[in-house]
């Protein structure tokens, strides 16, 4: 016989021990398939541990006074106070404030609240007590987590308005 079966002959490759090579197509389709499912998974479980959280809802009725919202970050921009958050060894927020010359801004009312940026609303009133070379301490530590903290700075005609974001671990 010259190799045919029935008339036809073999036409796909034939590995050296006489089998098809096609037999290990679905094992090469499921390992694709598995490598692609696994990305996948790494993808969702980073953006999801990484995520910021929602936008404000409120965007329309900002539009509408967006001249007025220039005009305060004008402001603030031309007093140019630097807000720098932290903790200090036992996870209370710490809240360091210099003017433009990065000289200690003390003298200042300091009203803070502390929200969680996803997940059910969770608002933390923060009371900041000034403690020396404009450092403000809070008198609460805050459980794990991330935090935006919205700070209003005052001293005299001067407001200072700023979200900052806090990781508590």
């Amino acid at each position: 016989m010259d190799g045919s079966t029935f008339g036809l002959r073999r036409t796909e490759p034939v590995g050296p021990q006489g089998r098809s090579a096609w037999r290990l197509f679905p094992w090469v389709l499921a390992g694709t398939m598995g490598i692609v499912i696994a990305v996948n998974v790494v993808l969702v479980v980073t953006a999801l541990r990484s995520f910021p959280g929602a936008a404000a809802g409120n965007g329309f009725a900002l539009s509408n006074a967006y001249n007025q919202v220039l005009a305060d970050e004008i402001k603030q921009e031309a007093l140019g106070w630097s807000v720098l958050l932290g903790l200090d060894d036992t996870q209370r927020p710490t809240l360091t404030l210099t003017d433009r010359d990065g000289h200690p801004l003390d003298g200042t009312d300091v009203d803070a609240n502390a929200a969680r940026p996803i997940g059910p609303p969770q608002t933390t009133p923060l009371a900041m007590h000034a403690v020396n070379g404009g450092l403000y301490l809070s008198d609460i530590t805050l459980a794990r987590g991330q935090w935006d903290l919205t700070l209003q700075v005052r001293r005299g005609d001067d407001v200072l308005r700023a979200v900052r974001r806090l990781i508590v671990r």
